[in-house]
Parts: C-alpha cells; structure tokens; sequence
C-alpha cells in the first residue's frame, strides 16, 4: 500500500508539480499564474524528453538507460528551476475567476477516472506496456508478443508512458487511465481560457461565460463517430485527444498574438509532429487529406488575423446580449443537451458507471476473460476487437492472432496482409461462430472468445475441437481441446 502511494505521488511530480515549476521559468513578472504555468511546462517537459528518447532509440539504449537520464534531468530542472523562483521572490497564483471551471473540470474528470467503466482501447498503452516488459523500444509487438525486424515510423509517446513507469513503479495502465485525464482536461481546459482570452481582450466577464461554454460543448458534443471532445473522456492519454483537446487551441492561441513567440511555437509544432505520428491510421490519413485546406486556413488567419479577430468577438458579443443571454442561449443549450442525450452525444448518460474491480481498469468481463486464461501458460487467443483492445492492457500474459487496429495495415508483409485479410472478414460476418473457428483453428488458438450465440454454437466448437471455457454476460469463451 506504501509503495503504491509512493508510486502515486511521484508520478503526480512528473505530470503536475514539475511542469509548474518548470511553467514558471518562461513567464514575465513575479506573481505565475498557475494553469498558464503548467501548460508552457507541460510543452517544456516533452520538449525536454522527447530529444533524449530520439537519441536512445538511435543507440539502441534500454527503457531503464533512458528513465535513468529522464530522471536526472528532471532533478536538475527542478532544482534550477527552484532556485530562480527564491532568487526572484516569484509567486504562484491561482486564477480566482476561473476557480469554479478548474473545480468543475476536477470533478468530472474524478468521475471518469473513478468510476467510468473503460471499453476503449489503442496501442498506445499496449505498446508503452511492451516498452516496460521488454525493457525495449519498439522491440515487440504489442498484440503478438511477437520479436519486429524493424518498427514503423511513430512517435515517442508510448516511450514517455514507459519511462514515467520505470520512474515511479505505477503501472503503465494506471498512468495512462488514472493520470492522464487530469493532465489533458486542466491542459485543455486552461488552453481555451488563454485562448478566449486573446480573444475578447480585457472583457473577462465574457470569457468567463464562454469558457462555461466549453465545457458544457466537453460533455454535451460527444456524439459518435464526430471527431471531438468524446476522445477526451473515452481514450485521453491518446494523442488524438492531446493535439485536439490541448495542443490546438493553444496553437490558435500562439497565431493569434501580436508578437510571434517563435521559441515556443516551433517546440509545440515539433510536440505536435512527433506526438501525431503516434496517432492511428486514421488520424493520420485524415490528416493526410486536410492539410492542404489547414494550410489555406492558418495562411488566410495570418493575412487576416485583425478581421477573424473582430468577427469573432462580434459575434460573442451578439451572444452575450441581453435578450440571446437571457433566453435565446438557455433555450438552445437545453434544446442540444435534449437531443444530445436521446441521440447518445452526451457522453454522462452515455457511459457506464461501476467502482473499479481491477488494478488495470479494464472492462469488468474483459477481467473475467483474462482471469480464464491465467491457469494456461502463454495463450494465443482470437476475439472481437473490444475485447482484443483492452485485454492486453493489463499485463502481457495473452497474446493475440492480431490486435484490434489489424483492418487499417495498408504495407506489403504477406503475413499482415492475411490478418487483415482475416479482420475484415471477421468485421463484415460480426463473429460468426463458424468465422471465428476457421481462422481461429488456421493461426493455432489456444483461446477463442465469441459471442453468446446457444447450445447450436457450442456444437459448432465441439466439433472442431474446442471446449466451453467459460462465460460473461455477453461473451462464451472456449479452449481448444489438446
């Protein structure tokens, strides 16, 4: 319990004390706004990280080589950093009048992270958790378990998940599910406040009101299948979430200043690379897509600034009339938290609550499937991708035919092709149980989990050589018979 503790609270340095302390040394004055602190310090600190990663990857240095000059840089900012706040007679200040916003923030994020019952997964813990095992970067496959000849271009922050493990002894899980939703919501949360700051200048009494306005758009615009504020509750250590939630504002912020603070900008430009190449297929393909229009729109904001500027305090100033203030924003926030809720866009009553029962956060029958297998030595195991997802995000016991993101491979190996291949045909028959069983029996699976189908399904298994395991409320798990 100690030592869990002690865990707890040195992460918590890492990802929230430090980048403060360090936040300051790039502020003017004496008194340091807080949230301002942390964010420039949170840039800081993967600023300072992500070079060292780059060069032990490059030399083939181990996790714990890195965690080991990670941790020795952090002790010489810290304590540099320290001393220039003494010798400078600095203050920390909280910001008073967005104290209830950060309040709020607080308490739906300690619910999300508390009690919200995961379904989401990505390789980005998978992959941070194959670092720590391996004691290797990229090394591993984070599904199969399998030895890579070489790795795909990504970036580096599955690596930073690692290293904050080997630091403090937290799981790489826990940092990811527990920590992390605090550092991308007060991240984004102050972006946007700095962001409607520059804005609408001095006027903060209307800031004020339209940040309220974020954070109800945070919880009320999570809609499925619209890319926005939902990553940030479902999957918030993702660098989805981090360049859409953090980074972006507060690169509209930097653009939209009167002077070009090109130190700071060029080190969350280069963040925003390195972090988005870690992003999934997806994201990157609809990067890919909308560049030439990004490109259009930050050269028409540079020519423009003035003018966009003015429009949009024009228009928030229209809002925050008397009349739209009183009666016409009330009447459309309840309109839109209605439809929202009915349409499954509010992401509150669209998640299930429950108190965790597991170290690693995973969904509760994804546990009681990774609890059939622990008497099996290494078992292979095939099953739908929501289970595929998170199954290894505990521990590194099971190995999979392939991990949940297998239908987005677009290269030329032959085997990664064939499980592709295998994906798309399992997606398009949802698991059918003759499916699963053919392919299943093909890659040697000690392990098939399926859905519960009847005593005609359990026939089918039989007959080709797997028993009934177990089941969960929505799953049958079987075993291949030896």
């Amino acid at each position: 319990m100690i030592g869990q503790i002690a865990s707890l609270l040195i992460t918590a340095y890492l990802l929230f004390l430090f980048p403060i302390i360090l936040g300051t040394l790039f502020m003017a004055g004496r008194k340091k706004e807080i949230g301002t602190a942390y964010l420039k310090g949170m840039v800081v600190s993967l600023g300072l990280f992500l070079p060292e990663a780059y060069i032990a990857d490059y030399f083939t240095l181990s996790i714990r080589q890195l965690a080991n000059a990670y941790a020795v840089t952090v002790g010489i900012a810290s304590v540099a950093a320290l001393a220039v706040l003494v010798i400078s007679k600095s203050r920390l200040k909280a910001p008073k009048l967005y104290r209830f916003h950060y309040l709020a923030v607080f308490v739906i994020t300690l619910l999300f992270a508390g009690l919200r019952l995961d379904t989401s997964g990505d390789d980005v813990l998978e992959t941070a958790l194959t670092a720590v095992w391996s004691d290797r970067m990229f090394a591993f496959s984070p599904y199969t378990g399998l030895e890579l000849a070489g790795r795909e271009a990504g970036g580096y922050l599955p690596v930073f998940y690692a290293v904050l493990s080997k630091i403090s002894g937290l799981h790489v899980t826990m940092v990811g599910k527990l920590m992390m939703p605090f550092v991308s919501a007060f991240m984004g949360i102050t972006a946007y406040r700095l962001l409607l700051s520059r804005i609408l200048g001095k006027d903060t009494k209307r800031s004020w009101y339209g940040l309220w306005m974020v954070l109800f758009l945070w919880l009320f615009l999570c809609f499925p299948g619209l890319p926005g504020y939902r990553i940030l509750w479902e999957s918030p250590w993702t660098p989805e979430c981090l360049i859409f939630i953090c980074f972006l504002p507060m690169l509209i912020y930097l653009l939209s200043g009167r002077k070009w603070n090109g130190r700071f900008s060029f080190l969350l430009a280069f963040l925003a690379v390195d972090i988005g190449l870690t992003a999934g297929a997806d994201m990157r393909s609809e990067a890919k897509g909308s560049f030439p229009l990004l490109m259009a729109v930050l050269f028409l904001f540079a020519l423009f600034r003035k003018r966009i500027l003015w429009l949009l305090r024009y228009f928030i100033g229209l809002c925050y009339k008397k009349n739209v203030k009183n009666y016409g924003i009330p009447i459309g926030m309840a309109a839109l938290s209605i439809a929202s809720v009915f349409l499954g866009g509010c992401i509150i009553t669209n998640s299930a609550y429950g108190m965790p029962d597991n170290r690693y956060k995973i969904n509760a029958e994804v546990m009681q499937i990774r609890i059939m297998a622990e008497p099996m030595a290494s078992p292979k195991m095939l099953a739908p991708p929501e289970i595929a997802a998170q199954i290894r995000d505990g521990d590194l016991k099971v190995s999979l035919v392939f991990g949940p993101d297998a239908g987005d491979y677009n290269g030329n190996d032959g085997t990664l092709i064939r499980q592709k291949e295998i994906a798309d045909d399992l997606k398009v028959n949802g698991y059918d149980a003759m499916k699963l069983i053919q392919h299943g029996m093909a890659e040697g699976c000690d392990l098939i989990v399926a859905y519960k189908a009847g005593e005609e399904q359990e026939e089918i298994f039989e007959r080709f050589g797997f028993s009934k395991l177990g089941e969960t409320d929505s799953y049958t798990v079987y075993k291949a018979v030896p």
